[in-house]
């Protein structure tokens, strides 16, 4: 069984954030229906209730914090961490959490993308002078029964092949409002391992 991180009681309607404001003089008293938020000189405390993740617009926990943020109350980069810290804190359904998030659109090929997170790309590695377009599966069996109910399938990766790389692009938000996306490192993997590392 899964459960929300940090939180000991599940059946509890209410959780409290704690964050820092950057801006001793920023103004966070934002008035929204279920959230609270108690001042303690640059710290301040985010009482919010369970039904005001599912009662509001969709999108709007996102919009919430970008605001939060904009008032000098959280650092820029922190916004996107902070929504989605709100929104993984209850034990909701699944599509009540995304939609808090980004809306009522789930589409498998979508990848929301908030300030203060990291995405991470895989890719394989040929050798120099591949055809454009390989695939790194040369054949792949069709899928065989176990006796332990499982499925298996053999795959043969292609002769050119010789590993894969893992890029991480940091998600940062711009002084405009807007957010960019920047490298931070790449890792290759050929089939020993950890061949090299790079950083920009």
């Amino acid at each position: 069984m899964l459960e929300t991180p940090g939180v000991q009681d599940l059946s509890a309607n209410s959780r409290t954030f704690a964050v820092r404001s950057p801006d001793r003089r920023a103004d966070c008293r934002l008035e929204e229906p279920g959230i609270e938020i108690v001042k303690r000189h640059r710290k301040y405390r985010i009482l919010i209730d369970r039904e005001t993740l599912t009662a509001r617009p969709p999108g709007w926990l996102t919009r919430w914090t970008d605001l939060f943020s904009e008032r000098g109350c959280l650092a820029s980069s922190r916004s996107g961490t902070l929504a989605a810290r709100i929104a993984q804190s209850f034990p909701l359904h699944l599509s009540h959490t995304y939609s808090a998030l980004f809306g009522n659109s789930m589409d498998s090929n979508f990848m929301g993308f908030l300030p203060g997170r990291t995405s991470k790309m895989v890719g394989p590695v040929f050798h120099d002078g591949s055809a454009a377009g390989l695939s790194a599966v040369a054949s792949a069996s069709a899928p065989k029964a176990e006796s332990s109910g499982k499925l298996s399938i053999d795959v043969r990766a292609s002769e050119d092949l010789i590993g894969y790389e893992e890029s991480w692009y940091a998600i940062r938000k711009t002084m405009d409002g807007g957010f960019r996306v920047e490298h931070e490192r790449t890792a290759f993997f050929d089939r020993g391992g950890l061949r090299a590392a790079t950083r920009p």
